[in-house]
C-alpha cells in the first residue's frame, strides 16, 4: 500500500533527482518545470530531457583584437571581437597566443604570441 504512494511520487520527482545528481547548471529550471508542469506529462518529459542534457555550462569567450591583430586584454574597450581559442599555458609546445600574467612582473599582463613573450603589456 505504501509503495503505491511512494513509487509515483519518486517517478514524478525523478527529473529533479537526476538533475541534482548530475549537477546540471539549470537545475532550478528543471525544478520549476517539473513542479509546475510535470502533471501535464509533456512538462515532465521536458524536465526529464533537461535533466539528461549536457551538464557543461554554455559560454562563449570573446577576445577583442587591436588593429594589428593582437588581442586586447579582457575589459579593454574596443568594437572588434572574435571568438577566443582555448588558451594553453605559455611554455608548452602548443601554447596559444594570448594575454597571460607577466612572468617578468613589469606589468599585470603580457602578450604571448604562441612562441615567445612580446613587448606588449597591459596594466
Amino acid at each position: 500500500m505504501i509503495l503505491l504512494i511512494i513509487c509515483p511520487i519518486l517517478v514524478y520527482f525523478l527529473p529533479i533527482m537526476i538533475a541534482a545528481r548530475r549537477h546540471i547548471p539549470s537545475v532550478g529550471s528543471v525544478v520549476v518545470i517539473n513542479i509546475l508542469l510535470g502533471w501535464t506529462v509533456i512538462g515532465w518529459v521536458i524536465a526529464l530531457a533537461m535533466s539528461l542534457g549536457s551538464n557543461q555550462p554554455k559560454s562563449v569567450t570573446y577576445v577583442q583584437m587591436t588593429p594589428n591583430n593582437i588581442p586586447y586584454p579582457a575589459g579593454y574597450p574596443n568594437t572588434y571581437a572574435v571568438p577566443a581559442q582555448q588558451a594553453l599555458p605559455p611554455g608548452s609546445a602548443t601554447a596559444a597566443a594570448g594575454w597571460y600574467p607577466d612572468p617578468h612582473r613589469q606589468a599585470t599582463l603580457r602578450y604571448h604570441d604562441g612562441m615567445n613573450w612580446t613587448e606588449h603589456t597591459h596594466n
